[in-house]
């Protein structure tokens, strides 16, 4: 094992109890090393047509998925994709 530490990115839509990335970061470095980074879309929320309800229910989902995590014993970061890129068309 490595002192290395690793950063998994899990997005929002991806809530998965063993998640396949988490999976493959325990195999290679320990849980200590591990930092888990929830990416919550907002952008892409208010891009994509949702009932109003939706994007509550995944942030809220997000949010519960995180505390999880950490009480298994995960640093786990949240992040809010804020920025108002627009993508490039050509």
């Amino acid at each position: 094992m490595s002192d290395t530490q690793a950063i998994v990115w899990i997005l929002g839509g991806q809530l998965l109890a063993r998640h396949p990335a988490l999976l493959a970061a325990e195999q290679a470095y320990t849980k200590g090393s591990l930092r888990i980074v929830l990416i919550e879309g907002r952008v892409r929320t208010q891009r994509l047509r949702y009932q109003r309800i939706e994007p509550v229910l995944l942030f809220s989902a997000t949010h519960h998925y995180a505390e999880d995590l950490r009480q298994q014993g995960y640093a786990v970061g949240e992040r809010n994709s804020l920025c108002k890129c627009q993508s490039q068309k050509n």
